[in-house]
């Protein structure tokens, strides 16, 4: 237990402060060995954690242990006749249901053939398919007959699970609820259930399954001899198809994975979610295995079903001889059997409570000075990170609570130590960064008038001179004028920088055509490209306009080019291709995921070249200012490393974002900024 609330505690304060200093790491192993030594016996004294541990064990854990193996055991052994019985009752139901459906339907037909005014019709010149032609045969209906398929076709509606309502007369004549789905020759006198009828008058005669003759469905018919004054008519039926009673049968709610399967006294399947295996022999599902369930009237089998293990439990049913079978997964039927714990469950419930009680004292024993200690130590993560005195620590109680408080006293005053240093540190940094920005900005703009002097006085001295100079002093003539002119460069992105982090820089944004500032920024890049043979590449449209400073953006241009210029060997190629897109294809680095919205449209920067490339360590470091790859005593390219640093900051002042994609060590790379519609 002291382990426990050492950890605890520890985890406690160290999520309270919010610094990491050098000292604290050392406080941090003498938690660490404060907390090893708490698992030691000192004396043959038992320390509180291993008390409380003990005490928990010994009111509870046993027990617990106890209960659960019993419970393993029970539910392995489960008395499968329970199985049986339960799911015996639920094929006996149902059997019910569809003999009730059943029943249903031979109370129809019973209805139905005792209705005088079906028996007295005037037959003969009704529909009859003796000699039909199925090229040429037409239905002509009388007035009579149709009023007989209307109360037909009203009952098959009323009856989802009806296939077909139809009469047959002695004459050959047949009715039928809709008509046939191919008007071949047809006598329904020489049909199975007409002869069965006739066979069997005055009794509802219900007939085995039986193929269509005009359908691939497989019926199973309910029919009945139609007398009138002592003559007989004919025979009325109505068809069930197999289909529709699956359809009833699949519609039975059963344990997840579970299915009903229905199959004829000859053993023939009428119904399988599987299609494919509907009216063939049930052999095929597992062989002389599963053939045993037609050798008695109910009981189960474990057997392989499609690969799954199954309880397969069956029922025979009395009146239509059928086989009533309900396949359960073997895990199903286990998961479902998990139920039955629950009884077992309430008493380890009431077996914890009771455990609760018995370690109820040692924990209220230990809570205390516990208390104390967590208070005393939000006590002291408050005056650590509000920089106030801090007070020890006394907690009078067990070792382990005592040796924590001492800990904690340690990195307190360790912490509070180091604070103050670095709140002293970070004040002279401050200050001399204050004195740097001011200094830079002075000394720009200290520098800005000498140059424009010194820039001016050379041209002017270029231009006037009344003799001709020869090439060596129009060399250093020209040699002036274009360091004065890197020098201005220089001190313009020296102020720039300084305007940026003081955050007295602003732009102003007004719809401007992008693509004429980026040809104002190529042509200025020209001949240092030119020097290098180094093709510049635009793909860009000619009018792209875009909400932007056009000023700041041509500065973006350049600094980004001038980039791909000074690092791109000779004879290579620079590439800036600028496109409005979606946010979505902005090919954004993860970290803007949450930022970039995908739907709108940003406007993407891209410069690439071919120079030295960059490693992902330098990544987001090449962005700072005055930072180069390259050693500063061994560089090769010139440049005072803000460059990129600028393009940042004027990026960011519109709201967009640049970074660089690179694959390494001379694989060149590839600047993109994004800059956001508004």
């Amino acid at each position: 237990m002291g382990y426990a609330l050492s950890s605890l505690a520890y985890i406690y304060l160290m999520i309270s402060l919010t610094a990491y200093t050098p000292q604290m790491y050392n406080n941090h192993q003498t938690c660490k060995t404060t907390r090893q030594n708490s698992f030691n016996l000192r004396g043959g004294r038992m320390k509180l954690k291993d008390r409380f541990v003990l005490s928990y064990f010994a009111a509870g854990f046993l027990p617990l242990l106890l209960l659960g193996i019993w419970s393993i055991i029970n539910l392995n052994n489960l008395n499968i006749k329970t199985m049986s019985a339960f799911y015996n009752a639920q094929l006996f139901q149902i059997n019910n249901n569809i003999n009730t459906l059943l029943l249903s339907v031979k109370q129809d037909v019973e209805s139905f053939s005792a209705d005088k005014t079906l028996a007295s019709v005037s037959y003969h010149t009704f529909t009859n398919f003796l000699e039909a032609d199925e090229k040429t045969f037409k239905y002509q209906f009388s007035s009579q007959e149709q009023l007989i398929i209307n109360k037909f076709l009203s009952y098959k509606q009323a009856h989802p699970y009806v296939n077909s309502v139809y009469i047959g007369f002695i004459n050959g004549a047949f009715v039928r609820s809709e008509i046939r789905p191919r008007p071949t020759k047809y006598d329904p006198r020489v049909r199975i259930w007409y002869k069965l009828a006739a066979e069997n008058p005055g009794k509802t005669m219900q007939t085995q399954p039986y193929l269509s003759l005009t359908s691939d469905d497989v019926n199973i018919a309910m029919a009945k001899t139609i007398y009138f004054n002592s003559e007989l008519r004919g025979v009325f039926g109505i068809d069930l198809t197999l289909d529709r009673i699956s359809n009833f049968v699949h519609n039975i709610k059963l344990l997840k994975g579970s299915y009903i399967m229905l199959a004829d006294s000859s053993g023939m399947i009428l119904t399988n979610p599987d299609k494919t295996k509907l009216f063939k022999h049930i052999s095929i599902l597992n062989g002389k295995t599963i053939s045993k369930i037609m050798e008695n009237r109910e009981g189960f089998l474990k057997i392989p079903m499609d690969k799954i293990p199954s309880y397969i439990f069956y029922y025979t049913s009395p009146e239509l001889g059928w086989k009533i079978c309900a396949v359960v997964p073997v895990r199903t039927a286990q998961e479902q059997s998990l139920n039955i714990l629950f009884g077992m469950g309430l008493s380890i419930i009431i077996l914890a409570i009771l455990c609760l009680l018995a370690s109820y004292y040692m924990a209220d024993k230990l809570s205390n000075p516990f208390n104390r200690l967590i208070n005393d130590m939000r006590g002291l993560s408050e005056k650590i990170k509000n920089r106030g005195n801090i007070d020890k620590i006394d907690i009078r109680g067990d070792e382990e609570v005592q040796n924590l408080a001492k800990a904690f006293n340690n990195m307190g005053k360790n912490l509070s130590d180091a604070y103050k240093e670095l709140d002293s540190n970070f004040k002279r940094v401050t200050e001399l960064d204050k004195l740097k920005s001011a200094f830079v900005s002075m000394i720009s703009h200290e520098l800005r008038t000498p140059l424009t002097i010194i820039k001016g006085s050379s041209l002017l001295l270029k231009k006037s001179m009344d003799t001709p100079i020869n090439k060596k002093q129009s060399e250093l003539l020209e040699m002036i004028v274009n360091s004065a002119n890197k020098f201005q460069i220089i001190i313009e992105d020296l102020l720039d920088i300084t305007k940026i982090e003081s955050g007295v820089f602003s732009v102003k944004k007004t719809l401007c055509n992008i693509s004429s500032a980026a040809d104002e920024s190529i042509n200025n890049v020209f001949e240092p490209a030119r020097q290098k043979n180094i093709m510049l590449i635009k793909n860009y449209n000619d009018e792209l306009f875009w909400q932007a400073d056009v000023f700041r953006l041509g500065r973006i241009f350049s600094n980004l080019l001038n980039n791909a210029i000074k690092f791109s060997p000779e004879n290579s190629g620079v590439n800036l291709e600028i496109e409005i897109l979606p946010g979505s294809m902005t090919g954004f680095p993860d970290y803007l995921k949450n930022t970039i919205k995908p739907d709108e449209e940003y406007l993407k920067i891209s410069v690439t070249d071919n120079g030295p490339g960059i490693q992902d360590i330098y990544k987001d470091k090449i962005f700072d200012k005055f930072f180069q790859v390259e050693d500063i005593l061994t560089r090769k390219h010139q440049g005072a490393g803000i460059g990129l640093s600028i393009a940042k900051g004027l990026s960011e002042a519109h709201g967009g974002f640049i970074w660089v994609v690179s694959d390494g060590v001379d694989k060149g790379s590839k600047f993109c900024v994004i800059l956001p519609k508004i």
